[in-house]
């Protein structure tokens, strides 16, 4: 192994910076919402519960990628637990360096990291400042080193011993949050200066978080292995709830009765949606104690979070006077594409609402300084730095905070300006306005259809179009959030999403956006409807066109029934439509069908209608074949197959698969 020689001053400088930084990354950040009753927030290794990553389709540690090809991109949604990640590998690190082995390998999660002396340099993209983001890998140092606390004067000699760790291997880069880059181009050039220094440093391991969405916007990505994060299953759900209250629960009877009604709850049909994303999972077992019963939709979850941390105030007038005026900072926060927002400016934007106010208003209750001060003792926002800068406590927060400013009007447009304008305006705008809209039409309330409908494309634009869909897509996504909306918007927006479904969605390589709305709205109360919608579409389409929408509808496993739409449903379920929908999931897992059964369900259908007879040929090339359980055609129903292919209601594509059965049937009047 490779040896790096260090001065003492170099060595002094190393074992600050690892007190330093161990300090602030070896602790629970979103604990700090439950300090009542703590002095401080534990250790990360008091709650923390190991994420796993999966690609293709498949999970494994994280620690494998550090292994080979040692480059990653982590993508993953709001509140997967990136940072966290990060966090705990800065903070295993630093531990490795101060543990006996036999002590570090209790540590969660580290059995499978790298086992070399690698040093955690860490950088938060939320903390750039867009004016002076790093230009070389010095400047990306020294950044690094400032954000955990250290001065110039102890970081010049730092970094020059940096450099000589980089060349051997011996340091972790990890770069975190890099969709708080908002502007496109700036997201750009700092990949580039990360790409440049990976190069320079074969050996060094580097690791990048990013929300998807981000990442794909970017002409050319890093040529690292991109994997995402995957949900909590079950068993670690239920591990973090016991760690959880063993901490935040002291009296042993009540701690054992929340950790049982949470289990509990959690697990349900409810909540299921929820539980597997880590800052949800979080913010449940923060409002468990005091809700009893939890929401089942995050925008709620959000809300009640929300209004739990603001009832630490005294005098109970702070949704009235501190929650406008966070939500006016949050929408400034994000319309500047920013995370941080100098004190000065935050002071500046919230006398610029206030001033649009009468009098009487509560926000003239308190003054801008005092208001910042009461509200960093909720743990929504925070002031740090010493040239002080104003955050809101998680960009989930932050987002949905602009997402009541849209709704509320609290925003620097007119009042009055109806809601649905507002929504529209927003509709093509980057990031982080996608994820603001999202929580927007979700609290819209009877609202909600008129939101969509501003979302959704007008019908004269191109329905092929890259915009059309995008804006589709994102309606989708906002139907995902179950908001108040009637069933002819959200057929509407449902069979939009399926007229858009091409031969790139499905692939297990990469999920493109329209895979995740799709996904989304499957875990919803539309999954019915969208099941239907693409059942229509495969009908619709011309022969030639129906393979990506069949092959789609396979690959998304098990469906709901399409009877279980309401009975008093404006869209009528016709037989064609079951006929369809059962042959198609038939061709995504034939082996869990009975070939004998469904045959002759298959059979009748084949002469009734070129998508009909489409559908059933498939599902019968599917189900025949040598393996135990297969369909295999008797002579008569031989027969009838051959008799078939000279009917002209069949078409090529149901043809071709009619002729494959018969081939591997040996028939000998098949050509």
């Amino acid at each position: 192994m490779a040896k790096v020689f260090i001065s003492h001053r170099g060595f002094e400088a190393e074992q600050r910076y690892a007190g330093l930084a161990l300090r602030t990354f070896d602790a629970a950040g979103l604990a700090r919402l439950a300090l009542r009753g703590h002095a401080a927030p534990p250790p990360l290794s008091k709650l923390y519960v190991p994420l796993r990553v999966t690609s293709r389709g498949l999970p494994f540690p994280v620690g494998e990628v550090l292994k080979a090809p040692r480059r990653c991109v982590i993508l993953g949604e709001a509140g997967t637990g990136k940072t966290t990640l990060v966090h705990w590998l800065a903070t295993a690190y630093l531990q490795k360096a101060r543990m006996a082995p036999i002590e570090w390998i209790r540590l969660p999660g580290v059995s499978t990291l790298p086992n070399d002396p690698l040093l955690p340099v860490v950088v938060s993209c939320r903390d750039l400042d867009p004016a002076d983001a790093p230009g070389s890998l010095d400047d990306f140092l020294c950044h690094a080193l400032h954000q955990a606390g250290m001065s110039e004067a102890d970081a010049a000699p730092l970094v020059c011993h940096l450099r000589e760790r980089l060349q051997v291997g011996h340091v972790l880069l990890l770069i975190d949050g890099l969709d708080a880059i908002s502007a496109p181009q700036s997201r750009a050039d700092f990949c580039r200066l990360i790409e440049r220094i990976a190069n320079d440093h074969p050996r060094t391991p580097v690791v990048v978080t990013s929300r998807p969405e981000a990442y794909r916007d970017l002409g050319s990505p890093l040529s690292f292995e991109a994997v995402s994060v995957a949900d909590w299953p079950p068993e670690d759900q239920d591990r973090f709830v016991q760690q959880w209250f063993r901490w935040s629960e002291p009296q042993p009877a009540r701690r054992e009765r929340e950790t049982d009604e949470m289990v509990l709850a959690i697990h349900s049909r409810r909540q299921e949606r929820q539980a597997g994303n880590p800052l949800h999972l979080t913010l449940m077992a923060l409002l468990k104690p005091k809700l009893g019963a939890l929401p089942s939709r995050r925008a709620e979850l959000y809300g009640e979070a929300v209004k739990l941390l603001l009832g630490r105030l005294p005098g109970g007038g702070a949704l009235r006077e501190v929650l406008p005026q966070l939500e006016y900072l949050a929408w400034v926060l994000c319309e500047r594409g920013l995370q941080q927002l100098p004190l000065p400016a935050a002071l500046e934007a919230l006398a610029a609402f206030r001033a649009g106010l009468p009098p009487s208003h509560p926000v003239h209750a308190q003054s801008p300084e005092e208001l910042l001060h009461n509200a960093e003792r909720t743990g929504l926002l925070r002031t740090a730095g010493e040239r002080p800068v104003v955050e809101i406590c998680h960009p989930v927060f932050q987002e949905f905070l602009a997402a009541r400013a849209v709704v509320h009007g609290h925003t620097p447009e007119p009042a009055d300006r109806p809601l649905a304008q507002r929504i529209a305006a927003l509709a093509s705008r980057s990031d982080p306005w996608p994820e603001v809209l999202r929580l927007a039409v979700a609290c819209s309330g009877g609202a909600g259809s008129e939101a969509l409908r501003a979302l959704l494309p007008l019908a004269a634009e191109d329905a092929r179009g890259a915009e059309c869909r995008a804006r589709t897509v994102l309606a989708a996504r906002c139907l995902a959030e179950e908001p108040e909306a009637d069933e002819a918007i959200a057929w509407q927006v449902s069979s939009r999403l399926a007229g858009h479904v091409g031969q790139a969605e499905g692939s297990p390589q990469t999920r493109t956006p329209l895979d995740q709305a799709v996904q989304e709205l499957l875990g919803s109360r539309w999954a019915a409807l969208l099941e239907l919608a693409l059942v229509r579409e495969f009908q619709a389409r011309p022969s030639e066109e129906r393979w990506s929408i069949g092959f789609y509808f396979a690959k998304l496993g098990a469906m709901p029934e399409l009877t279980e739409l309401d009975a008093g449903s404006g869209l009528a379920v016709t037989q064609d439509d079951l006929n369809v929908a059962a042959a198609l999931a038939v061709i995504g897992s034939p082996a869990s069908f009975s070939g004998g059964d469904l045959a002759p369900r298959f059979l009748a259908m084949l002469g009734g209608g070129e998508a009909r007879g489409h559908a059933a040929a498939w599902a019968l090339y599917s189900l025949h074949g040598p393996r135990e359980g297969a369909w295999r055609p008797t002579a008569a129903e031989r027969e009838r197959l051959t008799a078939l292919l000279g009917d002209p209601r069949l078409d090529a594509a149901a043809a071709w698969c009619v002729r494959k059965v018969l081939g591997a049937a040996g028939s000998r009047r098949v050509r």
